[in-house]
């Protein structure tokens, strides 16, 4: 098995013969569907977070809590 990184749509990497199988973030499945691909193993849910160090935080708070605000996400302090 060789590892190939790759960036953007690697679905297509795919549709071109280029690889055998794509290890991919998918949200819904249409990108996949669309080029006529088909999901044979689900791997893991995954999550994002923002992180900020304390001393960022505490300077640009008001950007930070407006970016939080326009995500619409909700946030827990560690």
């Amino acid at each position: 098995v060789e590892v190939i990184h790759l960036n953007g749509s690697v679905e297509l990497s795919c549709v071109v013969d280029m690889v055998d199988a794509i290890v991919d973030i998918v949200q819904t499945g249409s990108t996949l569907t669309a080029n006529g691909l088909v999901e044979k193993k689900y791997i893991s849910e995954i999550n994002a977070k923002l992180i900020t160090n304390k001393e960022s935080y505490f300077k640009q708070s008001s950007e930070i809590e407006r970016l939080i605000k326009q995500l619409g996400v909700s946030i827990s302090y560690a």
